[in-house]
């Protein structure tokens, strides 16, 4: 497990700083498509705008290589994000899955 704080952006006008865990935990059992989960958090400051906003997210997911060429992923992800301006903040729940083909 690694955590660590990092700098995202920094502008005149905007910096940002945040946290990425990222695999929080895998599971390490002979499984086929073994879960992971991953969550990160940033927070942005908007100087010129005297606003400050914070996201953070996390999901599980679940990726299987089915052939040497053909894998596939499936993930949910949950997003939120909250502002001190009025109307900024939203929540999402995303769901996807993909099927890759890598030659």
């Amino acid at each position: 497990m690694q955590y660590g704080g990092y700098l995202i952006y920094t502008s005149p006008g905007r910096s940002a700083s945040g946290v990425c865990p990222g695999q929080i935990f895998a599971f390490v059992l002979p499984l086929r498509c073994p879960p992971n989960f991953g969550a990160g958090a940033a927070r942005t400051r908007f100087t010129s705008l005297d606003r400050h906003d914070t996201n953070s997210g996390f999901g599980p997911s679940l990726t299987d290589q089915l052939t040497p060429h053909w894998s596939w992923r499936a993930e949910f992800l949950h997003h939120h994000l909250s502002s001190t301006q009025a109307d900024r903040g939203y929540t999402d729940n995303i769901a996807f899955f993909a099927l890759a083909y890598k030659r």
